[in-house]
């Protein structure tokens, strides 16, 4: 087992325990290391013993590793042993501060023209299941020579697992190959046409699965429409809803696991004619961003006993200025943005245990004042929470979190310094917790901690009182 691991901006250094008169690469070449960069995705390690307790392990293009792993999966390459002759024991290590996704992310519908088909059942899309009626054609298409008609009533197309390993909850795992929260955005595009000239809307889900299961982590199913016999372009965004708070342990996920998938189910909605569906884009994920003004310690100005203090304004906003285009009709496009959720008010919760949590039972509260002596410290804001020391995060709209895009929300942060008869040196500490995976530190969930899988960032906040 290691007893130590040390990670630098190159790699990391790991030190065992009971390594005999020095570690052995069996076979001669060190395998089975797998370490990650700040985009959190393994790759197979370089390693070398150093100094016969040591272990040096490294990716090119792995800078400020984040995670570590020894043998860690259910094949396992195992190459390190010590003079004794006894393996190694499989680990893994995590940089809890450098785990941050990327705020993009992208997957892809499978056959997304429908140019594809079983050579036996050419009327029908490999790898799409087509029911009620619902047919590969030629008679139109905008990309290529194939389209999908969907004919009245409910003519539908789906497809499941397209691709694997979501999290549809507050604190998903971020190591998921692709975490999504609520708040994040899915943007993506299809063309469409109809026949026979009256207007007809398309029902256009995605989902857990093709069956419906989880479509409200969705946002919502957008309907777009057209009249046209040519095939129009719709652009289709959604914000993924609030929907639960989920501590990990025996119990998993709760129902809810990291094998989840993207599914997808578009019908025709119109009650006549039919629609033609075809091209459909990558969908694209926009993650929000915790931008915090100014991270640095908050040492307010030195007082008299008895007198208050106040601390320069910092801001706390959504720092992610991309947003997707929704076009449902002929109607101009509209920018969808993600928004930024509040969740320092969340409770921890067990191992095993699910918590149904919206934003508004959270009550939007993003920052925190704790500390021994938090009672002498508060914000100055009209949207603390029920106590001073809680301070809520609310957009232009009154509701809980701030949305993101080129101009975006923001909330003031100000703190004061109640005063103190006694001279002395008085310390808190400011959380900010947020469903932003892009800075701050992963919780392990441990006691004193936000929620497994929730990033925070605390700041030391001191003030001297002098004689």
């Amino acid at each position: 087992m290691p007893a130590r691991v040390e990670a630098d901006d190159e790699g990391f250094t790991v030190t065992f325990e009971h390594a005999g008169s020095g570690l052995v690469a069996k076979g001669g070449t060190l395998e089975g290391f797998d370490v990650a960069g700040q985009d959190v995705v393994l790759r197979p390690a370089l390693a070398r013993i150093e100094g016969g307790d040591k272990v040096r392990v490294w990716h090119l293009e792995a800078k400020r590793p984040a995670l570590l792993h020894y043998a860690w999966g259910g094949f396992p390459r195992c190459s390190l042993y010590n003079s004794g002759g006894l393996p190694a024991t499989p680990f893994q290590h995590k940089v809890r501060e450098r785990i941050h996704p990327a705020d993009t992310a992208r997957f892809a519908l499978r056959n997304p023209s429908f140019e594809k088909a079983p050579a036996h059942k050419p009327e029908t899309a490999a790898d799409w299941v087509l029911a009620k009626s619902a047919v590969r054609t030629d008679e139109l298409a905008s990309d290529g020579k194939w389209s999908v008609k969907l004919p009245a009533p409910d003519g539908s197309i789906s497809q499941d697992d397209m691709a694997r390993g979501f999290g549809c909850f507050w604190n998903c795992d971020p190591l998921l190959p692709l975490p999504v929260r609520p708040g994040c955005v899915s943007g993506y595009s299809v063309d469409l046409a109809v026949a026979g000239g009256k207007p007809l809307s398309a029902y256009m889900r995605l989902c857990r699965r093709s069956d419906a299961a989880g479509n409200e982590f969705w946002g919502g199913i957008p309907i777009p429409r057209t009249a046209s016999a040519t095939f129009v372009r719709r652009q289709i965004a959604s914000v993924f809803a609030p929907v639960s708070l989920v501590a990990l342990g025996a119990g998993g996920y709760g129902g809810l696991n990291a094998s989840d998938a993207a599914g997808g189910y578009f019908a025709n909605n119109g009650g006549a004619g039919a629609i033609f569906l075809d091209n459909f884009s990558e969908v694209t994920l926009l993650r929000p961003l915790l931008a915090l003004s100014d991270a640095a310690p908050i040492a307010l100005p030195e007082a008299k006993p008895g007198q208050s203090v106040v601390s320069a304004p910092r801001t706390v906003a959504n720092g992610q200025p991309r947003t997707c285009p929704r076009q449902l009709d002929d109607a101009p496009a509209e920018p969808v943005s993600t928004v930024l959720y509040s969740l320092a008010g969340c409770p921890r919760t067990e191992p095993g245990h699910m918590q149904e949590l919206t934003a508004d039972d959270a009550a939007g509260v993003g920052a925190l004042i704790l500390g021994e002596q938090a009672g002498l410290v508060e914000f100055i804001s009209e949207h603390r929470g029920a106590t001073a020391q809680t301070l809520r995060f609310l957009g232009a709209d009154g509701q809980s979190g701030l949305r993101g895009g080129p101009t975006p929300e923001s909330e003031p942060v100000v703190i004061r310094f109640r005063g103190a008869d006694r001279p002395g040196e008085y310390r808190a500490k400011l959380r900010i917790v947020t469903q932003a995976m892009n800075t701050g530190v992963l919780s392990a969930g441990q006691p004193g901690e936000p929620p497994v899988n929730l990033h925070y960032i605390d700041i030391p906040i001191s003030v001297r009182v002098n004689p």
